[in-house]
């Protein structure tokens, strides 16, 4: 492990009696920046991180190659001179010509060789290699050269090309006939493998391991352990049949252990919230994988499958009962599947940093585990259409509520609240850092709130009021809103009535629903909180996220019913609330007076279509957000996905930054 020994950048290294390795950085970091250090001057999988100086960085020693080789990226790498012009088998039969599946790669591979190199052969070729975008040659060794983007050879400039003016890391199209020396790997052997007996008596496997773990609070409130093993794992089976429910087997170990897949989670942002905390390099296999009555080898040739589209359908994740989930092609790396350049078929999944890919089932990677008393109910299911959908309720409501819901709970350590802005507002979800299990009740709970009219001012004196309670160094308040004009009810109301007519009840207000979403504000931040992803705050800061105000969705007016004759309709104790003591607020003073107060609003405008709210309401909005940099568009509710989500979290994330 040479970079353990002689670390990049300023630090020494050791390594430790097993599987891991300390490295000291001779800078000084602080406010969780150890973290971002440590993962940039080093390819190894990163078990822990301390600030401070010297800055210590604890690495994982998964794997293991031979002394002249280099291991990084899950691969032991060589590079072999070249004797004769270009050839795909210059590497032998124990490597391989190296394949670059990511941009990401080229740092490290430039990093290990380009003090020695200055240009080594890769295996990407015509539109395996598009995705590098290789440039022509500038100073041609041969001037009857004829560059082919889909057969001349692809190369990577390691070094500074002289006058040529290419940068380093560069792909170029080469002449078949040039001497460059071939950038060769093999897939790395598992570290504890290698161990010596003696070293293994001295503690047990777990323990020598040092295995990473983590807990995920579930929506049901259950916090169900994750743990990454280190070890690595080809899938038995044939050739066409993987067996790759035994991945199961390896978490038999733990209680109800079983592999976890990206099928077994809400969204594909939660798996990966996942996965990224364990291993940001090297693939993680999951338990899916190609239908066996599939028979086609590889693609010697390295050319792609013509159309990927069908060829996806016929991957699946497969559970012990016998159930076949098919996999949405959404959870593909772009390219892939593409079952080409290998020995064997690829029949079996992994999950990279893109997605999905699809790798021979004898590749040996790691696989993270779930345990605890039963596995997630998968949200996706198999459809006789072949078409996957996930199952949410068409209501408006539901749509507001699930979506204040994952604003709440993209952030952690925070205190949040909530207001329905139905007829008479108040807050609905009082101050608190709320679990999930209590949030998605709360949710539960106001679901099917009464539609009718809404007062956005009023709900922003109402979480005025309650931040002068909460001492923050930061506030938000989050408004989800059509931008529609506040309503109140002036219709007669009966406190005694008699059988008579019934008044039907006011139309909507023209613009539909609103809603003031969880109001934000930071509580005496310890530290400067360290955002590392759009879903999560590190745990150096507190924050608080006052109450979302929610305004009802639009409804269809109820009937007006006649009064019938010889009904003597008749009513005692009258009275006509207008609502006025909730309508005298204005909606452009009292944002102005939040943001007097130091707290920012941040503007979700949904429910309203885009020409609409450019014509008619975009000058209040911003008039009232203190600028287009805090207003969101989202339109329709059934446009509130990751994407908004994500917007309206990392707006809040930046600025606590």
């Amino acid at each position: 492990m040479r970079l353990c020994l002689s670390p990049f950048q300023f630090g020494v290294g050791k390594m430790n009696r097993t599987t891991s390795c300390t490295v000291e950085l001779h800078i000084n970091t602080r406010n969780g920046m150890a973290m971002e250090v440590c993962r940039a001057v080093s390819p190894y999988s990163l078990l822990s991180a301390k600030d401070g100086y010297p800055t210590r960085c604890v690495y994982d020693k998964t794997f293991y190659c031979d002394a002249y080789e280099e291991e990084f990226l899950g691969y032991c790498f060589t590079v072999k001179e070249s004797k004769k012009e270009y050839s795909r088998r210059a590497c032998g039969k124990k490597y391989k010509l190296h394949t670059v599946e990511d941009r990401k790669e080229i740092k490290w591979i430039t990093a290990f060789f380009s003090e020695t190199h200055p240009e080594v052969w890769i295996g990407n070729m015509g539109n395996n290699a598009k995705f590098l975008r290789p440039i022509e040659e500038r100073r041609l060794r041969f001037h009857d050269y004829k560059m082919n983007p889909r057969k001349s050879p692809v190369k990577l400039r390691l070094q500074k090309g002289g006058l040529d003016g290419i940068k380093i890391g560069t792909a170029i199209y080469g002449d078949k006939r040039e001497l460059v020396p071939y950038l060769c790997s093999r897939q790395a052997g598992l570290y504890f493998e290698t161990m010596k007996e003696g070293d293994k008596q001295q503690g047990t496997l777990l323990e020598e391991l040092k295995l990473p773990h983590q807990f995920v609070i579930e929506k049901d409130g259950y916090r169900r352990p994750y743990m990454y093993f280190g070890t690595v794992h080809a899938v038995e089976g044939t050739e066409f049949d993987a067996k790759v429910t035994d991945l199961n087997k390896f978490c038999d170990i733990l209680p109800d252990g079983y592999a976890v897949s990206q099928e077994d989670f809400e969204s594909e942002a939660e798996f990966r919230k996942v996965v990224r905390n364990f291993s940001l390099i090297v693939p993680v296999r999951v338990p899916a994988r190609r239908d066996p009555r599939n028979t086609n080898k590889a693609n010697t040739d390295c050319k792609p499958e013509k159309d990927l589209r069908p060829y996806a359908k016929s991957f699946y994740h497969a559970r012990e009962d016998g159930k076949a989930v098919e996999v949405p092609y959404e959870f593909w790396t772009k390219g892939y599947p593409k079952n080409m350049c290998a020995d064997k078929a690829r029949t079996t999944v992994v999950l990279g940093k893109d997605g999905y890919l699809d790798v021979p089932a004898i590749a040996r990677l790691p696989v993270i585990c779930a345990f605890g008393t039963s596995l997630r109910t998968p949200t996706l299911d198999r459809r006789t259409s072949d078409k996957f959908e996930e199952i949410i309720s068409d209501s408006a409501n539901v749509m507001i509520l699930a979506f204040m819901e994952k604003v709440i709970n993209s952030v952690d350590r925070v205190r949040s609240g909530a207001i329905i802005l139905s007829h008479r507002p108040v807050i609905n979800l009082h101050f608190g850092e709320h679990s999930s299990h209590a949030l998605r009740e709360w949710m539960n709970q106001n679901r099917n709130y009464l539609h009718g009219t809404t007062k956005v001012a009023y709900s922003l004196h109402l979480a005025r009021n309650a931040f002068a309670g909460e001492h923050a160094s930061q506030k938000f308040v989050i408004l989800l809103s059509d931008g529609g004009r506040d309503t109140g009810n002036c219709k007669e109301v009966c406190a005694a009535p008699q059988p008579g007519p019934i008044f039907p009840v006011p139309p909507p207000p023209i613009f539909g629903p609103q809603v003031i979403g969880p109001f934000v504000t930071g509580i005496s931040v310890i530290s400067t909180p360290t955002r590392t992803s759009v879903h999560h705050f590190g745990p150096s800061g507190s924050i608080v996220l006052p109450a979302p105000i929610i305004p009802p969705p639009p409804i269809i007016p109820f009937p007006s019913f006649p009064t019938f004759p010889g009904f003597p309709g008749g009513c005692t104790n009258k009275h006509f609330p207008c609502d006025q003591d909730m309508l005298r607020f204005d909606q452009k003073e009292e944002a102005r007076q939040v943001r007097l107060a130091g707290i920012r609003i941040i503007y979700v405008v949904v429910g309203v279509e885009h020409s609409t709210f450019e014509r008619h309401l975009k000058g209040k909005v911003h008039d009232m957000a203190g600028g287009s940099h805090n207003v969101i568009f989202a339109g329709g509710f059934d446009k509130l996905d990751k994407d908004i989500l994500r917007s309206t979290v990392e707006t809040v994330c930046n600025r606590i930054q």
